[in-house]
């Protein structure tokens, strides 16, 4: 038997298995203890399979999906997720971010140990809605190249670029960029604090969201 979760990371999902693969062999290499992680994927869509059968999930990672047949949409996928999460913080990410190690360690620790909580974002690299793609310079496409990645980059003292942390913070809800954000479970259940489905498309409901979590007094 499991202990129960410390940690939920909610994943929408809609047809992107390889990137899927990568991030879940991220989460199974992080220094937080894997019994203390679960994995929820919120599928939609005729790809609801959720796991595809060209991958399996890293031995020991535990991880579940919630599905609906219903035609993807961003909001909905989030919110399947994060209802069927049980642990004492939410980690919402995307299906194509990799993670450092460390990376549960420190947005945990960050999160829950004020009192009541916090909602922290974590930093991510390529992560500029303002920079062209740069499609010439596809990011390496194993896992062990992309952790190389981060080793230099962060050997070399090069966290790298994520320009919402070069601001100064005035309406902090507006850098609440799904990428990559934790924020305690029962903050989320007391407070409603689930994403607004009626939001088409992406690139505005985690604004609104981080909106009302800010509202919310957390």
């Amino acid at each position: 038997h499991h202990p129960p979760p410390r940690i939920s990371v909610c994943i929408p999902y809609f047809k992107r298995a390889q990137n899927l693969a990568l991030a879940l062999q991220a989460l199974a290499r992080q220094t937080t203890p894997l019994d203390t992680i679960e994995v929820v994927i919120g599928a939609m869509g005729a790809d609801a399979s959720c796991i595809p059968p060209s991958f399996a999930a890293p031995e020991m990672l535990r991880v579940t999906c919630a599905i609906s047949r219903e035609p993807f949409q961003i909001s909905h996928a989030r919110n399947l997720a994060m209802r069927a999460a049980t642990g004492d913080l939410i980690v919402q990410m995307d299906a194509d971010t990799f993670l450092a190690p460390d990376a549960l360690e420190r947005l945990s620790a960050a999160s829950l140990a004020p009192a009541g909580g916090a909602c922290c974002v974590g930093r991510v690299l390529g992560y500029d809605n303002n920079a062209t793609d740069r499609a010439d310079s596809p990011p390496p496409a194993t896992h062990d190249a992309l952790a190389r990645q981060l080793a230099r980059l962060r050997a070399g003292g090069q966290p790298g670029a994520d320009l919402r942390f070069g601001e100064e913070v005035h309406i902090p809800w507006a850098f609440v960029w799904t990428g990559l954000v934790a924020i305690p479970r029962t903050h989320v259940t007391d407070h409603d604090l689930y994403f607004d489905e009626s939001f088409v498309g992406w690139g505005v409901d985690d604004l609104e969201w981080g909106y009302r979590i800010a509202a919310s007094g957390i």
